[in-house]
């Protein structure tokens, strides 16, 4: 990692990204924003990237623990870096494994809180973006099915799972979250003009039913 750049937070957050690997978008923004957390929960930051939704996450409401997955060694070695950048040594453990492959045991605790922005778009042939790239944009080593099943087993009963998806994949994310024995307890729907582009869902594990839904428009995030 040579070709190293950092970025500064309103929140006092640093996060250090490598230009030759995939660089996080507003979404990892959006997403850290929307969750809820407390301070005695334990929070797993999945298909972690750099870290930046779990860490920043964290500089808004700070937790008891936070736990990093990501398949990819090169995206586990810059949430080391940002994890040292930040002082949070202490507070975090990484988990550099494919998220099929995590367990209950992996973890000290019962996960309170699971955040994920996924790599949400299809295959739907040849993908031009390097390896690591691609990785965290398209499903190739994982996919939403898979993402969903694995929250389902590893989240403690009533704990908390934050995902952001593209609009065009809410249906089908509802439906995966319901099979998993997640409610949707809290949508957000993010729209530029006519059309919905983003959306932010929090569920429930065994929550009961009964959701509320807020649109806004992306230039006020």
């Amino acid at each position: 990692m040579t070709n190293l750049s950092l970025e500064h937070f309103e929140n006092g957050i640093k996060v250090c990204q490598d230009e030759n690997l995939y660089k996080f978008t507003s979404d990892a923004i959006k997403l850290a924003k929307f969750c809820k957390t407390k301070r005695t929960d334990n929070v797993l930051d999945m298909c972690a990237g750099c870290g930046v939704v779990g860490l920043y996450a964290y500089s808004i409401a700070p937790f008891n623990k936070l736990y990093f997955n990501d398949i990819q060694e090169k995206m586990c070695e810059l949430i080391n870096k940002n994890i040292k950048l930040n002082n949070l040594s202490e507070r975090c453990t990484i988990l550099c494994k494919h998220l099929n492959n995590l367990s209950k045991n992996d973890f000290e605790k019962p996960l309170d809180v699971i955040l994920c922005n996924p790599p949400y778009f299809k295959l739907t042939g040849k993908v031009k973006q390097n390896e690591n790239v691609a990785m965290c944009r398209h499903e190739i080593a994982t996919n939403l099915q898979q993402i969903t099943k694995k929250a389902g087993e590893l989240i403690k009963v009533n704990g908390k799972f934050y995902i952001i998806i593209p609009a065009d994949r809410l249906c089908e994310c509802v439906i995966d979250l319901k099979v998993n024995g997640f409610e949707v307890k809290r949508m957000q729907i993010c729209h530029s003009g006519e059309n919905a582009t983003v959306c932010l869902i929090e569920s429930v594990k065994y929550g009961k039913s009964g959701v509320k839904i807020k649109v806004v428009n992306e230039m006020t995030l």
